[in-house]
């Protein structure tokens, strides 16, 4: 004999999008739309809810049959009421030297015979057996000759880019600048450059690039520089292949060597979007550490903090999935080999989210009854929807849950997008 129960009660509700104009539903929860929501009071009408009204929240299915409509929620049982704007995710970026804008190697870390390596101390999730880091290395070997800057950081890129390129996944971009916006390429009207190759090729041969020169896609100095190491016809070859998008550029620049030997130079590290698949691969930023070695006085820069974002795709589509395992789905692991799961989630649509969590406590009694455990319903609802925006008709949902808890305004707080901080009393964003 056992007994198993689920004490914190949490409810995700995942919104469809609409064409902008679809405003909230005028009369019941039958008039909801397949994937709309809508806040109704307890006699099932929507409209203005009464101020401290009990209010329920749906989700309208196929056919004017909803999918979910909650128990009658009393203001005065709410313990948070928040909205959350949607938050772009953002990658890692971390910089060595020139990152497109300021920055320089440091002249006295110029030197003949010296080694330079920079560890990369790689954060390890779940599936770990060490502590946590895995260490990669990329490195460069100076002659007896002092180096320029453009010689260590060209060679850094290229040693980061053929290491890193033994890995199961692409996980880190790097890139080598310059701050030299170059010339126009000449003769050739048109290079391609190809994702994953050394190969260049112009309409006619460059007239103006030479081996030892660099060039460049465009001459913006936020994209990356690349060496030449051979020139023949309309051919150019690169020392390390070609990291972005394919691209038939007629925009090309190219800096001489001999400009190249005293422009500043940098490495620009930026993570890249990891596989997820829900309920197999979890949603994880790629993030880590540097050490600079055989540097004296230059030191790596973060640019950009990893950050997991509000309201993406998939943090959508996982809450869903964790909900579903209280309804018999036990597929904890990240097996490879069962099925995949079907989220409502929708990976074109990135959302805002709302939680509501309240306690109903009134009619407990016996064993159990103290202390209650919450209940919550959280919704992802597509950014900027109109079902839970719209303020013409005072019948969106934010505004219809305001209503009710008009007296409890001190439970309810919102975050816009980009701020910092929440602002109480009220939900709407």
């Amino acid at each position: 004999m056992g007994i198993t129960t689920t004490r914190n009660v949490d409810y995700v509700l995942v919104g469809k999008n609409f064409p902008a104009g679809t405003t909230p539903p005028a009369n019941s929860v039958s008039d909801l739309a397949d994937g709309q929501i809508g806040v109704f009071n307890v006699y099932n009408t929507s409209g203005a809810v009464p101020a401290d009204a009990g209010f329920i929240i749906a989700i309208g299915g196929p056919n004017g049959k909803a999918k979910f409509v909650s128990e009658a929620i009393s203001p005065a049982k709410v313990t948070v009421a928040k909205a959350r704007g949607l938050e772009v995710a953002v990658e890692q970026q971390d910089s060595i030297g020139f990152n497109g804008a300021g920055g320089v190697i440091d002249a006295g870390d110029l030197t003949a015979n010296n080694l330079y390596m920079v560890d990369v101390m790689i954060q390890e999730y779940l599936t770990s057996n060490t502590d946590g880091r895995y260490i990669k290395h990329f490195q460069y070997q100076s002659g007896s000759s002092t180096p320029n800057s453009d010689d260590v950081t060209h060679n850094l890129t290229k040693s980061a880019i053929e290491n890193f390129s033994r890995e199961a996944e692409d996980y880190i971009g790097f890139q080598h600048l310059m701050r030299n916006a170059g010339s126009a390429v000449t003769g050739a009207t048109t290079l391609t450059f190809t994702k994953g190759s050394k190969t260049v090729v112009g309409n006619v041969a460059a007239s103006n690039v030479a081996v030892g020169d660099y060039v460049r896609v465009s001459a913006t100095l936020t994209d990356s520089v690349y060496k030449v190491v051979g020139a023949s016809g309309v051919t150019l070859t690169l020392d390390y292949p070609f990291q972005e998008a394919t691209n038939a550029s007629t925009t090309s620049t190219v800096v001489t060597a001999l400009i190249a030997d005293t422009a500043d130079t940098g490495i620009l590290m930026t993570a890249k979007p990891l596989s997820f698949l829900v309920g197999k691969k979890q949603y994880k930023k790629a993030r880590w550490e540097l050490i600079l070695n055989g540097f004296d006085v230059t030191v790596s820069q973060r640019e950009a903090n990893a950050y997991k974002g509000i309201g993406t795709y998939e943090q959508a589509s996982e809450a869903e999935w964790f909900a579903r395992g209280f309804e018999g789905e036990y597929f904890r692991m990240g097996e490879p080999v069962i099925f995949t799961s079907a989220m409502y989630a929708d990976s074109a649509i990135t959302y805002d989210v709302t939680t509501v969590r309240w306690v109903e406590d009134s009619n407990l009694t016996g064993l159990g009854a103290n202390p209650a455990s919450p209940k919550q319903i959280t919704i992802y609802s597509p950014n900027g929807i109109d079902y839970m925006t719209d303020a013409a008709a005072s019948n969106g949902v934010w505004q219809n849950i305001e209503a009710a808890m008009v007296n409890n305004t001190g439970k309810m707080s919102h975050r816009d997008t980009g701020a910092p901080s929440d602002t109480p009393l009220s939900l709407l964003l």
